[in-house]
């Protein structure tokens, strides 16, 4: 399976990676159900591996195996998702994805292409009539007459591996901020846009920056952040943007931001935030970067861009680090 590398940065498209999972229904037939991970996710994809046990772990891991040189869990796609996965089989592939600093791999039955199609393609979750709480869908979209579901992989993980949940940070906490009674006023004085289409991240996004004071202003996907950024951008102090996102992707709010006139700071938080993508992001006028789950880093560089004496040149941070 060939991909064709997106060359040209903020063009507002991506490739996906067609799977499939089976499910065995109650008369014995067998249905087929499509889903999509963006391709920057993906490590490879490879024959059924040799695993280990892995004691203590969670129902939906299988085991353990090794892929290069990583210790790498085998999650049971079908299992996790309640689809009624049963037995394993030898036939079966493995998706193996590198996100949020960790690898992982993901049990499927088949995989069929590469699509390259348009975020504005995407119809957003909200449109979805399921559990918000329970929600680990992000995106869905029609291919050759399929209904493909975009998962949200971070939650996966998340729910799986507590290394990576950002859910546990609070700023409260944290001793590398100040939440002296100046800083907070300070920090009261600016509204930070943050477009993010997961609800899971989302919810602690916005706890974190709440926490150290900032107003907030919450949108689904770029095009909702883009949408309030023309309304408001007289109001609004800096901008965090997700990469993945349906109808504008994160590149592409970073292009449009850039080219307004107010040319707001733009930060990248972004599970993908591999160097070759921190480029393309400065490219497109981004101001910062952070890599999920390293949510710990993100009201520091806020302070820095908003509220010290000495702002930062170009390029604080690529992919968190200094």
């Amino acid at each position: 399976m060939k991909s064709n590398i997106l060359l040209e940065t903020g063009t507002n498209e991506l490739e996906i990676a067609e799977f499939q999972l089976k499910r065995i229904l109650p008369d014995g037939s067998i249905k087929i159900n499509y889903y999509g991970i963006n391709v920057a996710k993906v490590r490879e994809v490879i024959r059924f591996p040799e695993i280990t046990d892995c004691p203590r772990a969670s129902e939906s891991i299988i085991g353990v195996f090794k892929s290069r040189e990583d210790v790498t869990p085998l999650v049971h796609l079908a299992h996790w998702l309640r689809l009624g996965g049963g037995s394993v089989s030898d036939e079966q592939l493995v998706i193996v994805t590198d996100f949020n600093g960790v690898t992982n791999g993901f049990l499927i039955d088949s995989i069929s292409r590469i699509h390259r199609i348009s975020w504005s393609d995407l119809d957003a979750s909200e449109n979805l009539s399921f559990d918000s709480e329970q929600q680990c869908i992000t995106a869905s979209v029609m291919l050759e007459g399929k209904l493909l579901f975009i998962l949200d992989f971070e939650k996966i993980i998340s729910e799986l591996n507590q290394n990576v949940n950002m859910g546990s940070y609070s700023s409260l906490c944290d001793p590398a901020i100040d939440m002296t009674k100046q800083s907070l006023l300070l920090r009261s004085q600016h509204m930070i846009l943050v477009a993010e289409d997961s609800r899971f991240i989302s919810v602690q996004i916005e706890s974190v920056l709440t926490e150290a004071g900032y107003k907030v202003l919450m949108t689904k996907n770029g095009a909702l952040a883009w949408d309030s950024y023309q309304a408001q951008s007289n109001t609004i102090s800096a901008v965090v943007t997700d990469i993945e996102m349906p109808e504008i992707d994160g590149m592409h709010l970073c292009k449009l931001i850039h080219s307004h006139k107010e040319s707001t700071p733009t930060v990248v938080f972004s599970s993908t935030m591999t160097p070759e993508n921190g480029r393309k992001a400065f490219s497109v006028g981004a101001v910062g970067t952070i890599t999920k789950p390293n949510i710990h880093e993100l009201v520091p560089m806020l302070d820095q861009l908003l509220i010290t004496v000495i702002k930062p040149e170009h390029d604080v941070y690529v992919g968190g680090e200094q």
